[in-house]
């Protein structure tokens, strides 16, 4: 998440309420603290990990991917943390 924050906040702050900016691709619960103090209220994830990979040919693999209930339950207890009501 480091590099992005910056843009993420510019962005934000020019769009005001005309925009939402959602928070995706590859988030892990440790990227939730970061990415909400930046102003990002909405989170989307797949909570997928790699299962197993399939190697057809020299050229050519296929990636099986599972949800991970883990992944997205750890990403769910952050955000709970910080948007409680009394901070825990």
């Amino acid at each position: 998440v480091g590099d992005g924050l910056e843009g993420i906040r510019d962005t934000i702050a020019l769009a005001g309420n005309r925009l939402t900016v959602s928070a995706g691709v590859g988030l892990q619960a440790t990227d939730v603290r970061p990415l909400y103090d930046s102003g990002v209220r909405e989170f989307h994830l797949s909570g997928r990990m790699p299962v197993r990979s399939i190697h057809i040919s020299h050229l050519y693999s296929m990636d099986y991917y599972r949800t991970s209930h883990v992944l997205v339950s750890d990403v769910v207890n952050a955000l709970r943390q910080i948007t409680a009501p009394d901070g825990h």
